[in-house]
């Protein structure tokens, strides 16, 4: 699989490193536990699974994941089918239970016991490893208290193109031959917050569009926008099972003719013939539409009518439909267009089993798209969206595919629309040099321009609103948004999807893309925890997704982090971050860049945790680079590098020669609160690292990029406001080699990176990180000297402070578990196929097959070893 952060971790539907979790209790009283203990028994007595107490570990975890397959496989035939994980297969069900923790493993002994000696199975039923968490509200709402403030942010002005590219993929699909297309549908898959629901609302201002909302009832405590249609959902869910198809299919027939019929017979009424153009008859239909209680109204008529199966053949009824418009309508499309548009907002609720499809392969939305088939000849085209997206069912690949007509190899399926706003308010108003300031920054107002569109819409939305739309308000809803979970936390957190979903957003985790649930999982971080799906290729399976740079996300991500719970953090952001390696889920090389991005994250937020004033969002607030360095240095470590001078200083005028770090870097400030990646050195140069600075973003290199590894912009507030012209670098490179020196890796020069664009060159920091070594620790800078160097009249390049850390010692903050865990990290990085191999006597075996040349004992066997 392709992407930015792939992930090994199993997700709900696979149990282990949980992709959420929940406190709340399994409803045991729908079902009939007799008759599943009955069914468990013969299980039991045919496998012999009363000899789990004296098996071996091995034996255990067979006989163990063989009764969690059978038990997983009675519960999705009762009412908690969609409470639990689906069954899994055997290697999965083993790795559930090789992770469950000492607590986890006493309660499935217990329930084991239970089920064995006494054939009461309900309490390993209740085990938290089986809970599979419905889709939390928080990402499919927002407290009900901001009600007015969404439907105003709903009416505020559209901005980008994404409709007019969504408008181009429909009509690329509406022109494909007949026997090329399955079924005129487009599926639209994004995070939270994109614009969605608001792409498709333009549309529906060009075009004749039928909008439908599923969104099931969120309860009294949260709201979403558009309103649910009530009457459309309710007649759905009571729809024949999916496995009678005959009569599943013509129920579904059935309400899509009822649709065109009714919307034919409001035409007949609505529109004179011959007088309306086709933009304006699109706008009847908006009206129409945007109308609640004419909505309404129409969705039960349409719904009283297939319910009465008044009308039964879709072509016929949309054919009507379509000749009474044609005879209104003064300029109606070309054949090249698509004239007549239906979408399906959360359509989730079609692709999920309803207790009458248990056991069936199909969902009412492969049934809907079968019915689909049998009119892909006519003149619409359907669009289907859902905030809580399962990509697989919403647009399987071939393999998948439940209709053996969708997996013929001349249809071609259309990947999943992604091309969603972002960054549409910033580039409406774009960045200008010279204009803003220290202050500029670290206020809702400027930080939400940035990324998904909800962020600014919810800001303006507030002065026009009831509601008391904070600050504070808009922070906490991005928390749970981000998190998945109601804020604020009762327990600490454990590595699973939310707390990766929240590191991720500011340290850009680069996940594994070999990991054997790492689509899955990444799914659920699109589907409930804000990450950003880029690019579905158009097999269907390869899907790109990752965290893009979004100040207001970066916010919400430390002040989570930062969060105190009963003394200690929320986060303990190192043991985390050794147990994402320790599970072979980072990129092997890239451990190096992972531990300084979170060394300097932690700087930051240290060093703004320190200061008396701090902007409306904190983490968000320019720190000077002494204050910085103070952050992330030990007091003796620090007093060196205050006093250092120039390593080029040959290169340079008397005066930049013999200046401190302290004295250049006086009035310099850092503002970043997350990382973003770059493909190549232009974000580094100062015509553009002025706009990453405003930004509040540091930049992360790519594995094969030369010189650096990662850059900070510096801004010098006593040279102007931000510009190129004001702006400087930090650079990083990050090695973990127990042998390299830093004196050995390539000087970072400014020069060879064309960092300055302007005749003047301000002072740059060159840091060289070497975090394995343990001899001689500390840092290493230049010095003052007493010697006299024949000096140039002026700089010929760039003032570069050198600083080079050997080990671990100069960091502040650096503990014992700390340093462990960092020491771990890089050890794991390098070992972690033979730490996580199943046998260790194997291992040796494992080195003398691998490709990999190293000098240990069993991999020189071949040639008689070192010596």
């Amino acid at each position: 699989m392709m992407d930015h952060h792939g992930m090994d971790v199993d997700t709900p539907s696979s149990g282990g490193l949980s992709a959420s979790s929940s406190s709340s209790m399994l409803d045991l009283a729908g079902v009939d536990l007799d008759a599943l203990n009955i069914k468990m028994k013969l299980y039991s007595e045919s496998f012999v699974w009363s000899r789990f107490a004296e098996a071996n570990h091995a034996q255990w975890i067979l006989l163990c994941a063989q009764v969690l397959e059978c038990l997983l496989s009675e519960v999705a035939k009762t009412e908690l089918k969609s409470s639990v994980i689906a069954p899994p297969g055997l290697e999965e069900s083993c790795n559930i239970l090789r992770r469950l923790e000492t607590e986890e493993l006493e309660q499935w002994n217990i329930g084991m016991r239970n089920g064995v000696e006494k054939n009461d199975w309900s309490s390993l039923i209740m085990h938290p490893k089986l809970r599979n968490p419905m889709w939390p509200k928080v990402a499919l709402g927002v407290p009900m208290e901001l009600k007015d403030a969404v439907v105003s942010a709903w009416g505020m002005q559209y901005h980008g193109n994404a409709h007019a590219t969504l408008l181009q993929a429909i009509d690329d699909l509406h022109v494909l031959p007949v026997e090329q297309s399955y079924a005129k549908i487009i599926p639209i898959a994004q995070s939270s917050g994109t614009g969605k629901s608001k792409t498709v609302d333009v549309v529906a201002m060009e075009r004749i569009l039928f909008p439908m909302c599923l969104r099931e009832e969120l309860g009294k405590n949260y709201f979403a926008y558009p309103l649910s249609d009530t009457a459309v959902r309710n007649y759905f869910y009571l729809a024949p099972g999916t496995a009678d198809e005959v009569r599943c299919k013509a129920y579904i027939r059935s309400f899509l003719s009822s649709l065109f019929a009714s919307a034919h017979l409001e035409v007949q009424q609505l529109i004179p013939m011959g007088t309306k153009t086709y933009v304006q008859m699109a706008k009847l239909f908006y009206d129409l539409f945007a109308n609640p209680l004419r909505r309404m109204r129409f969705y039960e008529v349409v719904v009283k009518n297939a319910e009465t199966r008044r009308f039964q053949n879709v072509q016929q009824s949309f054919q009507e439909l379509q000749e009474g418009l044609k005879q209104r309508c003064s300029n109606w499309p070309s054949n090249s267009v698509c004239p007549i548009l239906i979408s399906f907002d959360e359509v989730h609720v079609l692709y999920t089993h309803r207790k009458i499809d248990i056991g069936s392969d199909y969902t009412l939305y492969s049934r809907m798209k079968s019915v689909l088939n049998e009119v892909v000849m006519c003149a619409f085209g359907v669009v289907s969206l859902s905030t809580a997206s399962q990509i697989p069912r919403l647009a399987p690949s071939k393999e998948n595919a439940p209709s053996v007509r969708e997996r013929d190899d001349e249809r071609l399926l259309p990947a999943p629309f992604t091309e969603l706003p972002f960054d549409v308010h910033i580039i409406a108003n774009p960045l200008v040099p010279n204009k803003a300031t220290l202050t500029s920054v670290g206020t809702l107002e400027f930080a939400a321009k940035f990324g998904r569109p909800l962020f600014y819409s919810s800001y303006l939305s507030r002065k026009g609103s009831e509601a008391s739309m904070t600050d504070d308000v808009i922070m906490h809803i991005i928390r749970e948004k981000l998190s998945g979970r109601t804020w604020p936390p009762e327990a600490p957190a454990k590595l699973d999807v939310s707390s990766i979903a929240i590191l991720s957003a500011r340290l850009l985790l680069d996940l594994s893309p070999a990991a054997v649930y790492a689509k899955r999982f990444e799914e659920e971080l699109v589907r409930n925890h804000l990450r950003m799906l880029y690019s579905v290729h158009e097999n269907r399976q390869t899907i790109v997704t990752g965290s893009s740079p979004e100040p207001l996300i970066a916010e919400a991500s430390a002040q989570i982090m930062n969060y105190n719970m009963n003394g200690s953090r929320y986060m303990d952001l190192w043991h985390l971050l050794m147990e994402f390696v320790d599970h072979g889920l980072a990129w092997q090389g890239a451990i190096g860049e992972l531990i300084g991005r979170a060394l300097s994250i932690s700087a930051m937020d240290h060093a703004i945790n320190g200061l008396r004033k701090v902007c409306d969002l904190k983490y968000q607030t320019p720190v000077r680079v002494a204050d910085y360095y103070k952050a992330l240095l030990t007091d003796d470590a620090w007093k060196d590098l205050r006093q250092s001078i120039p390593a080029n200083r040959t290169r340079l005028s008397l005066t930049s020669a013999s200046k401190t770090f302290e004295d250049a870097f006086e009035d310099a400030y850092f503002h970043f609160s997350h990382y973003a990646k770059a493909n190549d050195s232009t974000p580094m140069r100062d015509k553009y690292a002025w706009a990453i600075w405003l930004r509040g973003t540091a930049v992360v290199c790519q594995l094969n990029q030369d010189l650096t590894d990662r850059m900070a912009p510096v801004y010098f507030s006593s040279r102007g406001n931000v510009s190129p012209e004001t702006v400087s670098v930090n650079l990083d490179q990050d090695k973990t080699g127990q042998s390299v020196n830093p004196c050995g890796v390539g000087i970072q020069s400014a020069e060879d990176l064309f960092i300055f664009s302007h005749a003047e060159k301000l002072p740059y920091i060159a840091a060289v990180h070497c975090y394995a070594l343990t001899e001689n620790q500390g840092i290493t800078v230049t010095r003052p000297t007493q010697y006299n160097f024949r000096l140039p009249m002026y700089d010929m390049e760039a003032p570069r402070y050198q600083i080079d850390f050997r080990g671990l010692s100069a960091y502040r903050n650096i503990t014992n578990e700390v340093s462990a865990a960092i020491q771990a990290m890089i050890n794991r990085s390098k070992d972690a196929l033979f730490i996580n191999h199943s046998r260790d006597y194997g291992v040796p075996a494992l080195r003398q097959m691998l490709p990999v040349l190293t000098g240990h004992q069993a991999a020189t066997k071949w040639f008689g070893g070192c010596g």
